[in-house]
């Protein structure tokens, strides 16, 4: 999928209008929430690859920034002020990691793919926790201590992200037989 074509801008489109529904499927766990949104974000890398994958979520955040609430609490250019936005900026490259990973899918199996959607997941963390230590402490002068961090941002959100990769990890082989015929059918016809 590397040409801009009709399709490819729809399936773009499908994945930004995925992600924002996501945002709205969520139990709220301040100072952040957790939704369906990591996973629409592993599987838009599986399924847009790690080009369009990645273009899904840059979509969803400018679309956010400019105002249309679809955040998990509305929209609009202070969001990047609020902590979880760190998570929301992990997506991208998680995205591109998992369409990387998976340009040849036939060759992953299922523990490995477990393992993807971990390490997308560690990806997400790795620039969500640190912002949500910014944000808490430079935007909203909470003081807080890194054993708070790693519990808000990471202890309290990992049961529900395992969850998911597990999730990824059953359903991912199955998506890509199914993307791998439509596209063998596209290219027949």
């Amino acid at each position: 999928m590397s040409n801009w074509n009709a399709r490819t801008l729809v399936r773009v489109a499908m994945f930004t209008a995925l992600m924002s529904v996501a945002a709205y499927i969520q139990v709220p766990l301040p100072p952040v929430a957790i939704s369906l949104q990591t996973l629409v974000a592993l599987l838009a890398g599986l399924v847009l690859g790690q080009r369009f994958g990645p273009l899904s979520i840059l979509v969803y955040l400018g679309v956010g920034l400019v105002g249309i609430p679809v955040f998990t609490s509305g929209g609009g250019i202070s969001y990047l002020l609020k902590p979880s936005f760190g998570y929301l900026i992990g997506f991208i490259p998680a995205a591109w990691l998992v369409g990387f990973i998976t340009k040849n899918p036939k060759g992953l199996s299922m523990s490995q793919m477990l393992l993807l959607a971990i390490g997308a997941h560690l990806v997400i963390y790795a620039i969500g926790v640190p912002y949500l230590y910014i944000a808490l402490k430079n935007f909203s002068g909470v003081p807080v201590s890194l054993a708070f961090i790693l519990k808000t941002g990471f202890l309290i959100i990992l049961p529900g992200d395992l969850l998911k990769s597990v999730f990824f990890m059953v359903v991912a082989p199955r998506i890509n037989r199914l993307h791998t015929i439509r596209a063998f059918r596209e290219f027949c016809q």
